[in-house]
């Protein structure tokens, strides 16, 4: 067991705090959020681990991190998508898949890249290693060495969650990186405890919204949006106005163009929300755009969009997450428009992911830098 990297410190009274989780490598979501909260040199970031993998410009994020650290306040942690960028511990025909599938959407293949390095086999893997580790030294070096835990005086953050408040420093460390459904697990803490990891998406039943979510009882704050993840995620901000205090509010970020309701719907009265974690479909009927579904755990049967599908030709098929939930619409209401399809719109309201099928008046948007 390695044990997990403690790092404690004192806020300082007057100085607003923000805490972001769980960015993949998506800094055009990272600096449009902090412009969105007016970041400055008064205040302090704290982020909350998963800095990278899944995005588009992992290389990139580590160095607006590494340069904003000599500028500003901040504390990164470590999460478990950070942890060995150069896929070390893996085969080297797996990497060699990875780098392979997933252009430009990690970070060794940002660093494969930026070196000019033709690869084509596998036995190139530790040659490319050798080459990143000695070009990239000073990323690898910033990345390996965050902390996996950082305490203050009335909060404890950390990227996947804790079973305790007490000898941080003797927990193990992938464990505190990588706990699933943490939020759900019932700890309870004197110290408020914010964490990432687990899309907040996943821990709601009844519902699509990635909304950070509080256990007010617990003193338990989960707050990753589904950056990169999802494809209606965003990137939750938790604001706390002073260190030494406990109130907090939060917004969110998401680049979605924004358009107005011109007509009123009523929400559905019962619907059904697929995630992640329960997943599998019967395919019933291919329509097109949309392919009409059974969920296998639940029996219930709802159009999905065939794009959502991850093996649309088969019998059975898992989707992305997915939901027939029609909005509750009134003429005026801001929408997120995330799809246009011929039978509406996938739009998010007030953060809540679901159908509108009404008119719209488009708005200017505001672009990520």
């Amino acid at each position: 067991m390695e044990n997990a990297v403690l790092k404690q410190i004192i806020l300082p009274a007057g100085r607003r705090v923000i805490a972001v989780s769980d960015i993949h490598g998506n800094l055009d979501y990272l600096t449009a959020l902090l412009r969105k909260v007016q970041f400055s040199t008064a205040d302090i970031l704290i982020l909350i681990g998963d800095i990278l993998e899944r995005g588009p410009r992992n290389l990139d994020t580590i160095r607006y991190l590494m340069e904003l650290c000599t500028t500003h306040t901040v504390y990164p942690l470590q999460g478990n998508w950070d942890v060995d960028a150069l896929f070390s511990s893996l085969p080297d025909e797996l990497v060699f898949r990875i780098l392979q599938n997933r252009k430009g959407r990690v970070t060794f293949s940002d660093m494969q890249a930026e070196l000019g390095f033709g690869l084509t086999c596998p036995e190139e893997i530790p040659q490319l290693r050798r080459a990143a580790r000695e070009r990239f030294a000073a990323e690898l070096h910033f990345m390996g060495n965050l902390p996996t835990i950082l305490e203050t005086q009335r909060h404890i953050f950390v990227h996947g969650g804790i079973p305790r408040e007490t000898e941080l420093d003797q927990l193990d460390r992938w464990s505190c990186m990588k706990n699933d459904h943490f939020f759900s697990q019932g700890y309870s803490f004197r110290k408020w405890v914010v964490v990432g990891h687990w899309p907040t998406s996943l821990y709601r039943d009844d519902i699509a919204c990635c909304d950070p979510l509080v256990a007010e009882d617990r003193h338990v704050i989960a707050i990753d949006g589904g950056c990169v993840l999802k494809e209606d995620g965003q990137l939750n901000a938790l604001i706390l106005p002073d260190g030494n205090r406990e109130d907090f509010t939060w917004t969110r970020y998401d680049h979605f163009p924004v358009a107005v309701a011109l007509t009123s719907q009523e929400a559905s009265v019962q619907w059904t929300v697929i995630k992640f974690s329960d997943n599998l479909v019967e395919i019933l009927e291919r329509q097109g755009e949309f392919t009409l579904c059974r969920h296998k755990s639940s029996g219930s049967v709802l159009p999905i969009l065939t794009s959502h599908l991850m093996t649309p030709d088969d019998d059975e098929s898992q989707c992305i997450d997915s939901t027939d939930y029609r909005l509750p619409v009134s003429p005026g209401d801001r929408l997120s428009i995330i799809t246009k399809t011929r039978h509406g719109y996938l739009a998010k309201k007030e953060g809540i992911t679901g159908w509108y099928q009404g008119e719209l008046a488009w708005q200017a948007q505001e672009q990520s830098i």
